[in-house]
């Protein structure tokens, strides 16, 4: 993580981290196939420690404040450390990164959409694909502001996701009750 925090991922190879370690190569080749194997490790790990907070905050947390809770937990996540700020925001351009950032999007969206007590047979929409809005959008957002390409503060941030998740729970709350007036009209 220290390479990734002063390099990049670029940073990141065999010899790199055999010299941090001072370790001989032998030692990286044990643990890892290649490069892209502790990157992999390195946000695997990142992800587990997000989505375990998110399960256990959305839990918690009243309808009406999971948008703000999940998205304090996934900002302050990434604030608290900026060597995990820059490997979730350079994931994109490693293709090893990419797949499991993919991976990790589906499961936190599978978290919040299974953990919506609005959820249920009767949305015409499906909540997983609503919630999906809210997740990749959410992450487009952090991922901008942590490059420097979003000029916001934390606060203004932090506020711009909350209003869109509680957008996208009043459209399907919506959606939900023209659904069921619809099929008690019939």
């Amino acid at each position: 993580m220290d390479l990734v925090g002063r390099g990049g991922t670029p940073a990141v190879t065999a010899e790199s981290v055999s010299a941090e370690a001072k370790l001989t190569k032998r030692y990286f080749y044990e643990s890892f196939i290649d490069r892209d194997a502790i990157l992999v490790a390195a946000l695997d790990e990142l992800f587990t420690d997000v989505i375990a907070q998110i399960r256990d905050a959305s839990r918690r947390a009243e309808p009406a404040e999971r948008a703000r809770v999940i998205t304090e937990v996934v900002v302050a996540a990434l604030c608290s450390d900026p060597r995990r700020a820059r490997l979730y925001a350079e994931s994109p351009a490693v293709p090893a990164l990419q797949s499991r950032r993919e991976d990790a999007i589906t499961a936190v969206t599978n978290v919040i959409a299974n953990d919506n007590p609005n959820a249920g047979p009767g949305d015409t929409v499906p909540r997983e694909l609503v919630t999906r809005i809210f997740i990749a959008g959410g992450t487009d957002l952090v991922t901008s502001w942590i490059n420097g390409t979003l000029a916001a503060d934390r606060a203004t941030l932090t506020e711009a996701i909350v209003a869109m998740g509680r957008t996208l729970d009043i459209a399907i709350a919506s959606a939900a009750k023209h659904a069921t007036t619809a099929g008690t009209a019939q």
